[in-house]
């Protein structure tokens, strides 16, 4: 049904495409340059786009033509929502194989709306498919200037769409992506027809950059979640039932001194030794490896006479 909706969509858009003029750059060729630079830069596994589609269409259809269970996040300019972002199921998949295991499986997919989790884990995936289109637009005058994605922008009911979004004509561009030679699917951007000219007043970029190198530099200067974990434990299921408020948990004295920086893919970044800078608590990187992963593990069958004073006390939540 997705792969018919698709071919659907491709033959409306010959109908509505309006090729660029001699020098300028569409909506969907940026889209397709965005989305290639992103998948490079954030993700383990290869990424093709193809097939780029552009028209014209009205709110109504616009809320029509996207699929059930897809993903939607809006697009804000000041305090309101003036465009979309879309992907399909298929993409979603993909994207969340890709980002929690590093691998994309073949299962079937369930029929069900995306969850918020799901939107929290892709987002910083499609801000910066969004940011590198604008930015990739921005160069060239006369062009559209996309909103912009910023947090808590998804759409958990796609019944919503017509209510958020202003009924004027929008200009749809899509492109087709299979990610790991396994999910193929699409991502749209709907933006306003007759979107805001782009400003060409503010910070000017040097002329030599190309698209590929402002996409980079946005995402070079986007922000990374980065943790300082003290000490990790292996626990029986049986023994985690069973902790509860002043239980402690004995901390080998090592690991002051052998933190780990953790990314949010649960990668190791460096490790690093716990201190104190200007009064306040800090961690200062260390020059060694990072060693074997199961080394900074401890079993919860300690010594309890050889246990440093330190301990790690559960807390009452509140």
């Amino acid at each position: 049904m997705e792969h018919l909706h698709r071919s659907l969509m491709r033959r409306k858009a010959r109908h509505g495409k309006a090729e660029p003029e001699s020098g300028t750059v569409s909506i969907s060729q940026a889209l397709r340059q965005s989305v290639l630079k992103v998948a490079h830069y954030l993700l383990p596994v290869s990424a093709e786009v193809a097939n780029q589609s552009e028209y014209s269409l009205s709110l109504e259809q616009l809320a029509d033509q996207i699929t059930d269970f897809s993903l939607v996040f809006g697009l804000r300019d000041g305090s309101e929502t003036k465009g979309l972002i879309v992907a399909d199921r298929q993409v979603l998949a993909g994207l969340i194989g890709a980002m929690t295991t590093g691998r994309i499986e073949r299962d079937e997919l369930p029929d069900r709306m995306p969850t918020a989790t799901e939107a929290h884990l892709t987002e910083r995936f499609f801000a910066s498919v969004v940011g590198g289109t604008t930015t990739i637009l921005s160069e060239h005058p006369g062009i559209y200037s996309a909103p912009v994605l910023t947090s808590g922008t998804y759409v958990g009911d796609l019944k919503q769409i017509p209510h958020l979004l202003t009924d004027v004509p929008y200009r749809l561009a899509q492109v087709d992506v299979e990610l790991g030679h396994i999910r193929q699917g699409m991502i749209g951007l709907a933006i306003p027809e007759r979107a805001r000219p782009v400003n060409r007043g503010g910070v000017a970029k040097p002329a030599e950059m190309s698209g590929t190198a402002v996409i980079e530099a946005a995402l070079m200067g986007s922000d990374v979640p980065i943790e300082a974990v003290l000490h990790r434990y292996h626990l029986p299921i049986a023994r985690v039932a069973e902790l509860k408020p002043g239980d402690s948990l004995p901390l080998p004295s090592r690991a002051l001194a052998h933190l780990t920086l953790v990314g949010s893919g649960g990668e190791v970044i460096a490790t690093a030794r716990l201190g104190q800078t200007c009064g306040c608590r800090s961690v200062k990187l260390r020059a060694e490896a990072v060693g074997d992963e199961d080394s900074r593990y401890t079993d919860l069958e300690i010594d309890e006479a050889s246990a440093p004073s330190a301990v790690l006390t559960a807390v009452q939540s509140d």
